[in-house]
């Protein structure tokens, strides 16, 4: 508001100021743009810059600095970007537009989608060039290629809310554009972290983004993922979930990084109950084969002729209370058998969903993390 009160967004108040003045005064107003419409959209409120005011040419039309390519191409992408994060707002999560028909939200959100695709295929292509060009002049590339990841991930977050609101489904199922966008969004946070474990220099550089993105971004996807588990037992899925909790654990040990206990402890909660959830699954689908109850040498022949991908889901837990390992299904009793209503006389219920249900009773203290947090 104060770079509009100064009218740096008006083309006619910089008009007697000479060139150099001039694009000084252009990138100084665009600098403040691109940080007011990212924030304002994650505060939920409108932008108090609306792009019909803005009459400064944007800057892809300002003349090219010698040793400044790179700087002028990332403030272009940046503008784009905010231009878009305004769109975003207005078009989808704005209270007007979710009182629109789903139609409009679609047809809106496939645009915006759209052009945010070409964006970030534009910004990568010219990071893979600006990375090569100095990737002998850097003495350190860790802050390099941890501000890319870092982008990378912050890209996708967008791009999965604007599939979530405007391609969402009747049921509560999630679109697979969605997901292919957490997904990616999930691995360059999770390559990040693993950036900051082996880094043992100075960690000043990386707190904004420990302290602010670490803590609210990863959320997002992590969840679009855990959903994903839980719908479809996907064990690519389950094993992304468990990347980023180890990947999580390791830095919560690092000095520097304690205060992310706290998310890590919400993180591996949902982690086993996607894991818990998975391996009931897996029993029950070998339990109700369409050739009947299976005696237990029948059964154990089954088990030995599986697809080793069920061999991939991680076991309950090991002695130090942590979640990983292999599955032995041979070693496990029948879903049925095991249960507390087996001596109840074969009563009609949801094993699945009963099961899980003891699960969460018998592990109440990991969802206390919740509260507390």
């Amino acid at each position: 508001m104060l770079g509009q009160a100064l009218g740096l967004h008006q083309d006619s108040s910089s008009s007697g100021l000479a060139s150099e003045e001039r694009h000084r005064r252009f990138c100084l107003f665009w600098s403040t743009y691109c940080i007011e419409r990212p924030t304002a959209l994650r505060l939920g409120r409108p932008s108090t810059i609306r792009d019909g005011h803005i009459t400064i040419p944007k800057p892809d039309q300002y003349p090219t600095l010698q040793g400044l390519t790179s700087s002028r191409q990332s403030l272009i992408h940046a503008v784009e970007m905010s231009r878009l994060h305004g769109s975003a707002y207005d078009d989808l999560f704005c209270p007007g537009a979710l009182a629109l028909p789903a139609m409009h939200r679609t047809t809106r959100g496939q645009a915006i989608a759209a052009e945010w695709r070409a964006l970030i295929a534009s910004k990568e292509s010219s990071m893979a060039r600006w990375d090569e060009d100095s990737r002998g002049t850097i003495g350190e590339l860790m802050p390099v290629e941890f501000a890319q990841h870092a982008t990378r991930a912050t890209d996708y977050l967008l791009l999965v809310a604007i599939y979530r609101v405007a391609f969402s489904k009747p049921s509560t199922k999630v679109s697979s554009e969605c997901i292919a966008a957490a997904r990616i969004s999930l691995r360059e946070h999770t390559q990040c972290i693993a950036l900051l474990v082996s880094y043992n220099n100075d960690p000043a550089p990386f707190e904004l983004w420990v302290n602010g993105g670490l803590i609210l971004f990863p959320f997002v996807p992590y969840n679009i993922i855990f959903c994903s588990v839980i719908e479809t037992a996907n064990l690519a899925d389950l094993e992304s979930l468990k990347t980023y909790v180890d990947a999580l654990a390791s830095l919560a040990k690092k000095r520097e990084y304690t205060s992310c206990t706290k998310q890590l402890e919400i993180f591996r909660a949902l982690h086993k109950l996607a894991l818990v959830h998975s391996e009931i699954r897996a029993q029950m689908q070998l339990s109700s084969c369409p050739s009947g109850p299976l005696s237990s040498s029948a059964k154990d022949a089954e088990l030995e002729g599986l697809p080793n991908t069920l061999g991939g889901l991680p076991s309950w837990h090991d002695r130090d209370g942590m979640w990983n390992g292999s599955i032995n299904l041979t070693n496990e009793p029948s879903v049925l058998a095991s249960q507390p209503w087996a001596d109840f006389g074969g009563m009609d219920l949801d094993p699945l969903g009963t099961q899980l249900g003891y699960w969460i009773q018998e592990s109440s203290q990991d969802f206390d993390n919740f509260g507390e947090t």
